[in-house]
């Protein structure tokens, strides 16, 4: 599946680099439901990510499309060195201008494929709502790229849709099956240890939210705790599922 434009992605993230901090990277919306929506999803796939990847002290970082620094500034007391890098030049000099972080730095690399400008290598490399914008082609250079970056023992974590079919969304992104991420990530040196579901959509806990006055913030565990609850109920009404990959290489 390769009907991505690159040049509608990127004038999409230009738009969106216009907002608020990690608006941009969210929902990409000024509305005030967005922006109150984006709340519960950046407080869920943060404590996701968390759990998942497990980030050490000593660990060497990769953030993979990592936008206006949203989930590296999360990461970086926690680890060693981290390092991101993104697609789109505004957002990267957003992150640069947030960031205060000694062991951080980030790099623009533009949009198609890019091998990784390093000759280091990481224990962690992970991405988030990223690889959703990158043809089968370079999604299988950009994956065989990341498993000989990775030491070894290294692991790959990211947060992607599963939907019933393989479609595309008006040229900017893709929403993969579990078969055809299976094929991408085996032919492109990794093997799948775990797929977690986060949340689906349309989401009970979601739909709650957006009707919580903004002030509740505080009961976000609480809709969290709700969201794994209800994840897997009537999956017949789900129309795709965020779910978290943990790989390894092969």
């Amino acid at each position: 599946m390769n009907s991505i434009d690159y040049n509608k992605v990127q004038e999409t993230y230009r738009q969106r680099s216009q907002l608020h901090g990690n608006h941009s990277v969210l929902t990409g919306s000024a509305d005030a439901k967005a922006l109150h929506a984006d709340a519960l999803l950046d407080y869920i796939t943060r404590k996701r990510l968390l759990k998942h990847l497990k980030p050490q002290k000593t660990d060497s970082i990769l953030d993979f499309g990592c936008g206006v620094g949203r989930l590296s500034f999360i990461l970086a007391p926690k680890c060693a060195t981290l390092t991101g890098i993104d697609a789109s030049k505004e957002l990267i000099e957003t992150a640069i201008e947030r960031n205060r972080f000694a062991n951080t730095s980030f790099v623009h690399t533009g949009f198609g494929f890019h091998p990784l400008p390093y000759t280091l290598l990481f224990n962690k490399v992970f991405t988030v709502g990223v690889l959703y914008h990158i043809p089968d082609d370079d999604l299988a250079k950009t994956l065989n790229d990341f498993s000989k970056k990775l030491k070894p023992g290294g692991k790959f974590v990211f947060i992607e849709h599963i939907s019933p079919g393989n479609r595309i969304l008006d040229n900017v992104g893709i929403q993969r099956n579990y078969d055809t991420w299976k094929q991408l990530l085996e032919n492109n040196g990794f093997c799948i240890e775990k797929i977690t579901k986060i949340m689906r959509a349309p989401s009970y806990s979601m739909s709650l939210w957006k009707k919580t006055p903004r002030l509740f913030s505080f009961m976000m565990p609480l809709f969290y705790w709700l969201e794994n609850c209800t994840v897997n109920r009537k999956p017949h009404l789900a129309e795709y599922y965020y779910c978290v990959f943990e790989c390894r290489p092969a």
